[in-house]
């Protein structure tokens, strides 16, 4: 039977989370979609763009990093900053 220990942290809630993505945009261009921004960051290459999301999302520390490519497919998905290793 499991103690109560146990029980205390399975029904714990996990952080919320915050998260950077990485999108292209229908004009072209590489988009940084931070939290709790309306505006995004606009980038002209796939490298600069991961770059600063990796920046931004070690700044946000710990946050999500998740990339997408073209058609929304998910190339990467990441904690970064996580202290759990």
């Amino acid at each position: 039977m499991p103690s109560d220990h146990h029980h205390r942290l399975r029904a714990r809630p996990a952080p919320a989370t915050r998260s950077v993505r990485v999108e292209r945009s229908p004009r072209g261009l590489w988009e940084i979609c931070l939290p709790d921004q309306s505006e995004h960051l606009a980038c002209e290459t796939f490298d600069q763009a991961q770059r600063i999301a990796y920046e931004r999302a070690a700044d946000l520390s710990p946050c999500e990093l998740v990339i997408h490519v073209a058609y929304h497919r998910l190339t990467r998905r990441e904690l970064v900053g996580s202290a759990i290793r």
